[in-house]
């Protein structure tokens, strides 16, 4: 009574959210192999870029890196919070510049934070978990921030199991992509209990809709999970045939090597073939 509530919904959704979102935290943190207490479920990835931002830079004062061409909600969710961002670009084959990186790091006190994100998006190759852990023992009083939004297509190992060893590494999780519920926005921040106490503590009152926590209770049931499984061999497979398909039209100069659910591929006319399409 004391939340107000109308009493006569019928379908659930009349109550704020409640034991459900508790359980989903506990199947979660089984999923990624973490403890509860390294968990916190969010609307979204977005809404774990925006939290990182909002809690650890003070707008004016601070920055993040990023390393495009790479997800647009990083640099977005500075720009919004009054945070700007530094630019170190992927060299080579799509590659992390990590010297680069750590020039910037060095030069600049005024870095909190790098958005790595693997595998990559747009460029769908992921980064070596040891290159991470490398740079990640250099800089310990800075955030190395991990987006694993495609890591159910990645033959890489997850950060998620270093984190004992590594307080400083916040690895971004989704069941957006390989469960398919982009439409329930659930996301996850998995990283030292201290900072997901900090987000949590600036995230609003039942960020998790009942009705979104109940689709990933759903997809993570026995029969959901094997459907997951089954779905991600079968984008595999789909991605090799039209990788194959790709390769041998006129207009593709290269395909590179993916670790995600899709392609990038490089176009004699890239602008001619979007407008054609």
């Amino acid at each position: 009574l004391d939340a107000n509530e109308n009493p006569y919904g019928g379908n659930g959704v009349n109550r704020y959210p409640g034991p459900e979102v508790a359980k989903l935290y506990g199947l979660m943190a089984n999923l990624y192999g973490v403890e509860r207490e390294q968990l916190l479920v969010t609307p979204g990835s977005d809404e774990a870029i925006a939290l990182l931002v909002r809690a650890f830079c003070e707008p004016g004062k601070h920055r993040i890196a990023v390393c495009p061409p790479t997800f647009g909600m990083y640099a977005l969710s500075a720009k919004v919070n009054g945070v700007d961002s530094l630019s170190v670009p992927l060299i080579n084959k799509w590659e992390v510049d990590w010297a680069g990186l750590k020039s910037a790091f060095e030069a600049n006190a005024d870095l909190r934070m790098v958005f790595l994100c693997t595998p990559q998006n747009p460029a769908s190759t992921s980064i070596k978990t040891d290159e991470i852990k490398a740079f990640a023992s250099q800089f310990s009083d800075h955030l190395i921030i991990v987006d694993e939004a495609y890591q159910e297509f990645n033959d890489q190992p997850s950060m998620c199991q270093a984190l004992a060893d590594f307080p400083n590494v916040v690895v971004m999780r989704t069941m957006s992509k390989a469960f398919g519920i982009a439409g329930a926005r659930i996301g996850a921040m998995i990283a030292d209990p201290r900072i997901c106490n900090i987000c949590s503590a600036m995230m609003t009152p039942y960020a998790i809709p009942s009705t979104s926590a109940q689709a990933a209770l759903d997809a993570l049931t026995p029969a959901g999970l094997a459907q997951s499984k089954a779905q991600i061999a079968e984008l595999l497979t789909e991605r090799a045939r039209l990788q194959e398909a790709l390769e041998a039209h006129p207009d593709v100069i290269k395909i590179y090597p993916s670790a995600a659910n899709f392609l990038m591929v490089v176009m004699k006319d890239a602008a001619a073939l979007q407008e054609r399409l």
